[in-house]
């Protein structure tokens, strides 16, 4: 009904022009469409596929004076809910009762190869952490390749006191004294 209410308020900017045969041509500007309300077809295709009508058809729909609610699907109807609903679902046996085929097993498709240039560098694991360019105190060679160490799980301190669970600019132990060290 959300739909059908949307496509209402939709339909209002359209021209309607009656071609014989159960035929409109709708017109907004340089866009037409036609709709044949006994096929309950638009060439926009939306009425088709959906099965509500589309801005197009509730025009054509109105020019006859009837209502549009006569012109949704029957399948969005409450009877036929409760008809495919009706039953219910049977459990299945388990794979190992299922038939055997004779045709071949269906199996994954071969990976291509695809166009285009290689990626130079290796994807990384989700804690390892990238390398820098210049090297720094933290980096370590194992062989000939450089990684980064890690500072996860290790517990900082501060400078001043020495206490962990804080550094030099929050140290409680701070009063007044200046983040600037005097010079010799």
């Amino acid at each position: 009904m959300k739909k059908l209410t949307s496509n209402i308020g939709e339909s209002m900017v359209w021209k309607v022009d009656f071609n014989g045969d159960d035929g409109y041509e709708i017109k907004k500007g340089r866009q037409q469409f036609k709709v044949k309300l006994a096929g309950r077809s638009c060439s926009c295709n939306s009425w088709d596929l959906s099965g509500i009508p589309c801005p197009h058809a509730i025009c054509a729909i109105f020019d006859t004076g009837r209502d549009p609610e006569e012109y949704i699907d029957s399948c969005y109807s409450k009877e036929s809910y409760l008809r495919t609903y009706a039953h219910t679902l049977q459990p299945m046996n388990g794979e190992l009762f299922w038939p055997k085929t004779q045709s071949e097993e269906i199996l994954a498709p071969i990976p291509k190869k695809m166009a285009g240039r290689p990626k130079r560098k290796r994807n990384r694991e989700a804690n390892e952490v990238p390398t820098r360019q210049k090297p720094s105190t933290t980096t370590t060679t194992m062989g000939s390749v450089k990684t980064r160490v890690s500072k996860r799980g290790k517990q900082m301190h501060c400078s001043l006191c020495k206490n962990p669970g804080h550094y030099k600019r929050t140290c409680p132990n701070r009063s007044g004294q200046q983040d600037v060290e005097p010079m010799d």
